[in-house]
């Protein structure tokens, strides 16, 4: 390669030779050199890395983000946790041992608010919903939603029920008194992102998030009988807790139902509410049936989904998560089903139909369902909230459980 000095430089150095000529050298050689190297590496395949799966000095820290490569990039200039509501992992002791009594004292342990293993923080009250001091107005616009790329920013939404029939819906910095509902007739032509907002859902037959196309971000989700169901659809950052009790000791709880498509990502799920036994003589009882659903009889078969890097919190009923094989006509139709590197707390509520009682985040276990003979089903890298791999202790349990079918984690 070719390195052309212009002219204008030729006559300075002319004049200047002694002083200039030394200098100029060094220069037009780390040109040459630089545009060597730069053809070098063009000629050659690009490089794949990633910067935030290599080593991070104490000030950066990998966070999650839906638009980056691998869905998480690398903030510098804070040091890792210390920006979250709980400072540090919860270091089980004498005087709160009765809140962690599957491990012993000195055991450190990941809670909701506190740091998480890649650097950010779990999602919980204090960094999701509407942000603190935002200045909200009432919503006048109509319940049902017509036309494309409405937004609606720092309002509040009494709708029971609003409706997008249209897309590119963007709602931020909002909170709805209510639900948001694509329905399943409208899932070809209709669209919503809510970020950075609240949704209260005061009936507890309703869903504040469903059926399908749209992307919850660092949304505070609670009331109903569920918070979502999601079909081609992201929920990331968000928190979706506290489920309506049923009176009446009929309704199955959750936090989110899994169809098609899912992304459940990086989340605080925590079905926390009370079981209720029924007055009706049927023997039936109300409660969480696990945090996250996803089943295969009831006509729509998860597939394409995975569920990474969410807190599942410790619940006294069910599952804390189910992988969608429930037997029915769907049971073939389950594919590609991805547990990834998701926290399971173990809680303080032992069960009592193993020969000897342990903490194992639902009454029944951690997850249920997962037939990981179907294609691509998988459940890799996911731990208790100490750390520890969660498939060393299920190993144990197993044994006591035999063939039942409560036990084909």
């Amino acid at each position: 390669m070719r390195t052309t000095v212009p002219a204008r430089i030729s006559a300075y150095v002319r004049g200047n030779s002694r002083s200039v000529l030394p200098a100029l050298i060094v220069v037009i050689t780390v040109t040459a050199i630089g545009s060597i190297l730069l053809a070098t590496h063009a000629a050659t395949t690009a490089a794949s890395s990633e910067a935030e799966v290599g080593t991070r000095s104490s000030n950066a820290k990998t966070v999650s983000d839906s638009t980056a490569s691998g869905s998480s990039a690398i903030k510098f200039g804070t040091t890792p946790g210390s920006n979250c509501a709980v400072p540090d992992r919860v270091t089980v002791t004498s005087a709160n041992q009765a809140t962690y009594p599957a491990y012993p004292l000195g055991t450190k342990v990941y809670v909701p608010m506190g740091p998480d293993p890649w650097g950010g923080c779990f999602p919980g009250p204090n960094n999701t919903g509407v942000p603190a001091g935002t200045q909200l107005t009432a919503y006048t616009g109509p319940c049902l939603i017509t036309t494309a790329n409405t937004v609606i920013d720092k309002k509040i939404v009494n709708c029971d029920r609003l409706d997008v029939h249209a897309q590119g819906i963007v709602i931020t910095n909002t909170q709805i008194n209510g639900r948001v509902y694509v329905d399943d007739t409208w899932c070809g032509n209709s669209s919503f992102t809510i970020t950075d907002s609240t949704v209260i859902t005061p009936d507890k037959l309703s869903r504040a998030l469903m059926y399908c196309n749209y992307t919850a971000t660092r949304v505070n989700l609670s009331g109903g009988g569920s918070m979502a169901i999601c079909s081609n659809c992201t929920i990331q950052d968000s928190y979706l807790h506290d489920p309506l009790e049923d009176p009446d000791g009929k309704a199955h709880n959750s936090t989110v139902r899994i169809w098609a498509n899912a992304n459940i990502i990086h989340n605080t799920l925590w079905c926390n509410v009370r079981s209720i036994q029924s007055t009706d003589g049927s023997g039936e009882s109300s409660g969480c049936s696990a945090n996250q659903t996803g089943y295969s009889h009831d006509g729509n078969p998860p597939h394409n989904s995975t569920l990474k890097r969410n807190f599942y919190a410790a619940i006294p009923d069910g599952y804390c998560g189910y992988g969608g094989s429930t037997g029915g006509a769907g049971a073939n139709d389950v594919h590609d089903i991805k547990f990834f590197e998701n926290i399971f707390q173990r809680g303080n509520k032992p069960n009592d139909w193993l020969p000897n009682p342990v903490y194992i985040c639902g009454y029944y276990g951690p997850i249920t369902s997962l037939d990981e003979s179907l294609p691509g089903n998988e459940f890799t890298n996911n731990t208790w909230d100490n750390g520890k791999p969660l498939q060393d202790i299920q190993n144990t349990w197993s044994d006591y459980c035999g063939s039942q079918p409560q036990c084909t984690w």
